[in-house]
């Protein structure tokens, strides 16, 4: 079944992406705020600014606060970017059929695309931002165009942008580095590809420091809160304290509560085992200590610490454990507020939630899906018979979507379904190019 002939696919590649760009602004204006985000448009109010969340996207929006102070700006800038890139992946693939543009349309208007797409949340400016370099960059080669040196740069800074906006996301940003730069998320040999991608770390990690001092920006327990859930699960692991201050045993019993009915860090910091971020407090070289605590606990317990981990990393995913409760996924609206900003629950906003929330206990909600599916993304790439800019774009997609997961192992100290957003947009974006190539493949392999 053929597209019907008065629907055009230049017509597609623009209205699809009009369409979601007008749905995801009806329903989440004035955008939807969570304290981070409050936290956040705080900073760009006052121009002041700390590092418990990167400071980047908060000095962005002191910037956005010039045109219209609020965070409708902000919003339509996040949102602007993600239908954009959309739209220059509509343009790199051949439509099809009906039922496959059917298929490219459900994939884009997803539950697990429109949960969160319109929360200002550094998750989602990350996605938004990585997903248009890499659907730009895609586009230019399909339609025979290189990309030019100065637009090169533009792309390089959006990444900056998204490296410095989640730490983790520096740790992985090489392979879209060089996707920009060679057009191939990888080098001629092994060694080199790891030299880059270490480098680009380093660089990430190097230039969020600097961006922090250059806005004068406060420290923060950030890392400090890493140290102190990690050392609880070694400790309860081992049934021995390995904090760098006493606790009695009826402390240390009251933390197994908190670390296996939350199994985050919320419950060290403002929960009910808010007493071990107190006393970490206390103590007068408070960074120095943990970290040496730290590390001894993990070099003298390594079999505790990656029980642990694995452990933690199990709860993101929902592999053998899956929460009573389900997953984090979908934000009501703007949180309470001292600045006055309501939800418009309409009837679009109750729609688009009834849609989210019907498939809330399916596999779709599950992060180890999307795992697997980045996975088969690869083997995709590597094992049919495409050619070489499609098959380097879905290697692409797959292999900084998996990495990123995997960067929870060592570093999450949560397990929020949200955080995988960015592996969720780039492994469909990966899909719908697969799709797209179907019969191409069919025709190839006679």
């Amino acid at each position: 079944m053929k597209i019907p002939q008065n629907v055009t696919a230049k017509e597609i590649q623009i209205w699809l992406p009009c369409t979601g760009f007008l749905l995801t602004i009806l329903t989440f204006f004035p955008s939807y705020l969570t304290p981070d985000s409050f936290d956040q448009y705080e900073q760009s109010l006052l121009f002041q600014f700390n590092d418990w969340h990167p400071s980047i996207m908060a000095f962005l929006w002191s910037l956005l606060n010039a045109i219209y102070t609020g965070p409708q700006p902000m919003l339509f800038l996040q949102v602007s970017i993600f239908w954009l890139g959309v739209h220059f992946l509509l343009s790199a693939i051949p439509t099809g059929s009906f039922i496959k543009t059917a298929i490219m349309v459900a994939l884009l208007f997803s539950p697990t695309v429109l949960n969160f797409i319109g929360v200002i949340w550094k998750d989602v400016q990350l996605a938004a931002a990585w997903s248009f370099v890499a659907a730009y960059v895609f586009a230019q080669k399909q339609n025979g165009h290189e990309v030019s040196l100065k637009n090169k740069i533009w792309l390089i800074l959006i990444l900056i942008y998204g490296a410095l906006i989640r730490h983790n996301a520096g740790l992985i940003a090489g392979p879209l580095v060089l996707y920009v730069i060679t057009g191939r998320s990888y080098m001629a040999y092994f060694w080199k590809t790891t030299i880059a991608y270490i480098l680009v770390a380093s660089l990430s990690l190097g230039m969020n420091n600097a961006f922090n001092e250059a806005l004068n920006a406060s420290k923060s327990p950030a890392t400090h809160s890493l140290m102190v859930f990690d050392l609880a699960g070694i400790s309860l692991n081992i049934g021995e304290n390995q904090y760098p201050f006493a606790l009695s045993q009826n402390q240390m019993e009251a933390m197994r509560p908190c670390y296996h009915e939350g199994y985050d860090w919320g419950g060290f910091i403002w929960g009910d085992c808010g007493f071990i971020w107190e006393l970490s407090k206390q103590m007068g070289d408070q960074n120095r200590t943990m970290r040496k605590a730290w590390i001894d606990a993990i070099i003298n317990h390594p079999i505790a610490y990656m029980n642990h981990r694995l452990t933690h990393f199990d709860r993101l995913l929902g592999l053998l454990s899956h929460k009573a409760n389900g997953y984090y996924i979908w934000q009501d609206g703007i949180s309470p507020n001292k600045i006055g900003i309501e939800t418009r629950k309409h009837g679009l906003y109750h729609l688009v939630k009834a849609y989210v929330d019907s498939f809330s206990s399916t596999w779709i909600f599950r992060p180890i899906s999307w795992l697997i599916l980045s996975l088969l993304l690869i083997f995709f790439s590597f094992f049919s018979k495409l050619e070489k800019e499609v098959s380097e774009f879905i290697f692409t997609m797959g292999i900084v979507s998996l990495f990123y997961i995997f960067t929870y192992l060592p570093f999450g100290v949560a397990a929020d379904f949200r955080y995988i957003y960015l592996s969720i947009i780039l492994t469909i974006y990966g899909f719908i190019v697969c799709l797209s190539q179907f019969n191409i493949i069919k025709t190839a392999s006679r």
